[in-house]
């Protein structure tokens, strides 16, 4: 997806997101217990709800966005002391090597038209013990009313997935980059969301 597609929608994600919200607060509980007492770098933070509800138990939280909107959005109201929020295309990233415990990635690897791009500039700023989570909606497990839902989207909005993974099909793709799944689970939300987190595969 185009940068000003996201700066267009800023101002209503959120809302829009609101039908999710049971879904991420388990998303937000399983990556709180996964970043405890680490340095984590989020890619794609959106308004940043993920960044400030892991902030509880991680030590620091650098949270970017390629949309200069959706900053905007991020740093209303203030953030915690350990978040900071800073501009970053995920596939060139101006981080130092090995510098973050944890990346986190959400619901952006789909959208992507390269992602595994992505996944090397992960590769390269995660530490050689880190750990990569990369939560994904996986639209080809979608019901009939999902599909429906999604059809709406494009058509009212221009949104759409580069890539309709199952979260078999998914894990493959990881593991095709560079990186071994370590666990994982299906979330319900508005689309199939699938948790997953993973390992450079080297050091399995």
């Amino acid at each position: 997806m185009e940068k000003e597609y996201w700066n267009r929608f800023a101002g209503i994600y959120d809302l829009f997101m609101k039908k999710d919200e049971a879904a991420y607060q388990q998303l937000n509980a399983l990556i709180r217990h996964a970043v405890r007492d680490k340095d984590v770098l989020e890619l794609a933070t959106g308004t940043g709800r993920v960044a400030r509800a892991i902030s509880e138990t991680a030590r620091s939280v650098t949270a970017t966005d390629y949309s200069e909107n959706m900053l905007k959005q991020a740093m209303k109201g203030g953030f915690p002391p350990n978040v900071v929020f800073e501009q970053a295309d995920a596939t060139r990233l101006n981080f130092g090597d090995q510098q973050f415990d944890v990346v986190v990635i959400i619901n952006a690897l789909h959208i992507m038209n390269e992602p595994e791009k992505a996944l090397r500039e992960i590769s390269r700023v995660l530490k050689d013990d880190g750990l990569l989570i990369a939560p994904t909606f996986t639209h080809a497990e979608t019901n009939a009313a999902q599909k429906l839902l999604s059809g709406l989207m494009t058509r009212v909005t221009g949104f759409r997935t580069e890539h309709d993974w199952s979260r078999d099909e998914f894990i493959d793709f990881l593991r095709e980059n560079g990186w071994e799944f370590v666990q994982g689970r299906t979330l319900k939300a508005s689309f199939p969301l699938t948790y997953v987190e993973c390992v450079k595969k080297e050091l399995a």
